[in-house]
């Protein structure tokens, strides 16, 4: 277990993706319809791996972030309706005005 496994890795750089310059240089190098259709294969599923694993890490980044957005949200969603609904019970109003408090902080 070194280092690398604490430290926050960027979302674009893992040592889990393949390297798709190589995969691409099998086609390249390929001789025959059979070996050029192989190689081209593998080229398509390392692609396919990479795209997932990127989605994957910009999936758990959103989510790391989801409740910080939808406190904001409730937030404008409770200060207009204190705005648009001046009728509103004193403890509806409170209630909301408490919301809006809580996303300042």
């Amino acid at each position: 277990m070194g280092n690398d496994e604490t430290k926050p890795e960027e979302v674009w750089e893992s040592k889990f993706y393949f390297d798709l310059k190589s995969a691409l240089g099998e086609v390249q190098m390929s001789i025959g319809a059979k070996e050029t259709a192989l190689s081209s294969a593998k080229l398509v599923g390392k692609s396919v791996f990479n795209v997932g694993l990127f989605a994957g890490k910009i999936g758990v980044e959103v989510i790391k972030e989801l409740p910080a957005h939808m406190l904001k949200q409730n937030a404008r969603n409770a200060a207009r309706a204190l705005k648009e609904q001046p009728n509103l019970p004193q403890e509806k109003r409170e209630l909301l005005q408490s919301i809006v408090d809580r996303a300042k902080e």
